[in-house]
């Protein structure tokens, strides 16, 4: 349920519930959020094109999904090159 929800906010673009919930502690930096894919709150930013989820994620020290591969082999920065997000793409690039 958890995971649902946090891939669903990220998808969706939607900072405001994600920075609470991190805030109120539902949701912790230390912790992988993946479906089965194992796609992160990151994958689903990056190809939704929500630059300001994945700047929120960073900002709260949620990286630990920036580097990580879905079933595919893709990280989300491989997606971001794919949707030509050049906005999501240089973020990605700062934290290398």
């Amino acid at each position: 349920k958890k995971i649902f929800l946090f891939l669903t906010l990220s998808a969706s673009g939607d900072v405001e519930r994600i920075e609470s919930l991190f805030n109120r502690k539902y949701f912790i930096q230390q912790e992988l959020y993946a479906d089965y894919d194992g796609r992160t709150s990151m994958h689903l930013a990056a190809a939704y094109g929500h630059v300001n989820v994945i700047q929120l994620l960073i900002r709260l020290g949620y990286n630990n999904g920036i580097n990580n591969k879905d079933r595919w082999g893709y990280t989300p920065l491989d997606i971001a090159k794919q949707m030509k997000f050049t906005n999501i793409i240089d973020q990605f690039q700062q934290q290398q």
